[in-house]
């Protein structure tokens, strides 16, 4: 068996490509799991020395014999594991949705208009006319264009620095703590600035600190660099002036300590675990098959519960009159069965079916007793939907079979069908 074969650049596969390699490696696989089954099949026929072509080994005990059956079965219970998966994967590739192409290219740009015709030239210049009366003022033309910076100017004669000394919440508690001030000292009440006044001897109010935000006006064209003037001496603190734009963004500063752990949340509330869903379905009478009352590919007879099923099971499953069980609620299914035939009845071959037919596969849904009477036993893993009838039914019996509790083990019932949701 080879293994599948993808392109060596990624860059050729399309989105339908790739569905397809998942489809195809799902179906590899589904071809490995039977290939496997079928060598755990044909260990067992060698053991039992009923492989064609080829001889059992000899001495081989019961003990033996089941060992290898509970390892076949192991293998059995994980590759129906491994089926769900691969059924989820082929379900999530089939219904992966369309993806939509790329945006196509922009298209070009049309053409422009013509070139502006040129200016013609000025008329001559006619004779002035008498004045006439004065017209009403025609509103205001667009601004013009701002003019070059001018030279810049002589400096100006220092101003009086003043110093903001103090802060009163009103002029009667400053008048009261400070009743004589001193030239250049400022006191601030809030939002005005105070100032002693030596002609009139009284305390003046010369105005807020800043004025309101003005309108911001346009963006002139910057002039040529004139030439740098002497230092002259610090001016009075002018009104502030407009923001200025934002300067670039800073270089990243170096993170911070990683803060304290916070404190652990509250306990949610518990759960609540769905009730499970169980039935184990059992006939304690004796039927006589393959020539009896039941004949090959007719369900044995299923008569009761034991014990008697929860409310949840009970509307999972209905047993049936004929002896089958009609599942109620899809899902996946452990199913178990079990049947005994007396001393002296042949081999015989039994399955558990779902609807009355399908495949009868070794150690997957089919199973035997042993000849001279005995117990067989089949476990397997089933995925069913709502409405499916599952039964226990004789494939083929060379003569008359009769299914009974046998003395091998006297507790159990001559047929019985445990089934359990698992998923």
């Amino acid at each position: 068996m080879s293994l599948p074969q993808f392109p060596i650049d990624p860059g050729t596969i399309t989105r339908d490509d790739a569905i397809n390699m998942i489809l195809t490696s799902i179906a590899m696989e589904e071809i490995g799991l039977s290939h496997v089954i079928n060598a755990e099949g044909e260990k067992l026929q060698y053991l039992l020395g009923t492989l064609s072509g080829i001889s059992g080994p000899t001495g081989v005990t019961v003990d033996q014999i089941l060992q290898a059956n509970d390892s076949v079965q192991s293998l059995l219970e994980q590759a129906a594991a491994n089926q769900q998966a691969l059924s989820d994967k082929m379900q999530s590739a089939l219904s992966s949705p369309t993806m939509v192409g790329p945006t196509g290219a922009t298209g070009p740009v049309g053409p422009s208009g013509g070139p502006t015709g040129p200016t013609g030239a000025d008329g001559a210049t006619g004779a002035t006319g008498a004045d006439g009366t004065t017209g009403a003022m025609g509103p205001a033309g667009p601004q013009g264009i701002e003019g070059p910076q001018g030279i810049q100017g002589i400096q100006g004669v220092a101003g009086t620095v003043g110093t903001i000394v103090g802060t009163y919440p009103d002029l009667a508690s400053l008048e009261a703590a400070v009743p004589v001030g001193n030239p250049g000292e400022f006191y601030y009440i809030n939002p005005d600035l105070f100032v002693w006044d030596t002609v009139t001897g009284a305390w003046v109010d010369v105005g807020t600190i800043a004025g309101p935000q003005g309108i911001t006006g346009p963006q002139g064209v910057t002039g040529a660099q004139g030439p740098i003037g002497n230092t002259g001496p610090t001016g009075a603190d002018g009104a502030a002036g407009a923001t200025g734009p934002a300067g670039p963004a800073g270089a990243i500063g170096t993170p911070g300590a990683t803060g304290a752990t916070g404190a652990t949340g509250a306990t949610g509330a518990t759960g609540v675990l769905p009730a499970p869903v169980y039935g184990n379905f059992l006939n304690a009478t004796s039927q006589t098959v393959s020539g009896g009352s039941i004949s090959a590919g007719v369900p044995l007879l299923l008569s009761q519960a034991a014990p008697a099923l929860t409310p949840a099971s009970a509307a999972a499953f209905t047993l049936n009159a004929n002896g089958t069980i009609t599942i109620n609620q899809a899902g996946t299914y452990r199913i178990t069965a079990d049947v005994q035939t007396v001393s002296g009845s042949p081999a015989s071959s039994f399955a558990v079916q779902v609807n009355g037919t399908g495949a009868n596969v070794t150690f997957y849904n089919a199973f035997g007793t042993p000849a001279n009477g005995g117990v067989g036993t089949i476990t397997t893993v089933l995925a069913l939907n709502a409405g499916d009838v599952v039964s226990v039914a004789l494939t083929s019996a060379p003569a008359v079979t009769t299914v009974q509790q046998t003395t091998a083990v006297p507790s159990g019932p001559p047929v019985a069908l445990t089934i359990s949701q698992i998923g």
